[in-house]
């Protein structure tokens, strides 16, 4: 992905919502304590092209995790990372190192 930016993005409409400026992207997650998108080219990318944590002052909105990225489109692969507590007994089982 070139020429992307990002903007903080609208909490409003879950997962990810294409606007004119780009793509916004919306996840929530109550326990989450960092959440951070990745981007591939295409499917058969090792690495992600490019790499975006969102900040949980600008991009969080009560339990909903949000950015803008301006220059995604349709088709864009991305994956999340999430981490958080790991706590199986609680049903919470982050791992921020995995997609």
């Amino acid at each position: 992905m070139s020429d992307v930016q990002i903007q903080n993005g609208s909490p409003m409409g879950a997962g990810a919502i294409i606007t004119p400026d780009g793509v916004n992207f919306a996840i929530y997650s109550k326990d989450a304590t960092k959440v951070t998108i990745c981007f591939f080219d295409d499917e058969a990318s090792a690495a992600p092209s490019a790499i975006f944590e969102l900040d949980p002052v600008n991009n969080r909105t009560g339990n909903v995790w949000h950015i803008l990225v301006c220059g995604a489109k349709a088709g864009s692969l991305y994956l999340y990372k999430v981490d958080g507590p790991y706590d199986p007994t609680k049903g919470l089982r982050f791992n921020g190192h995995k997609y």
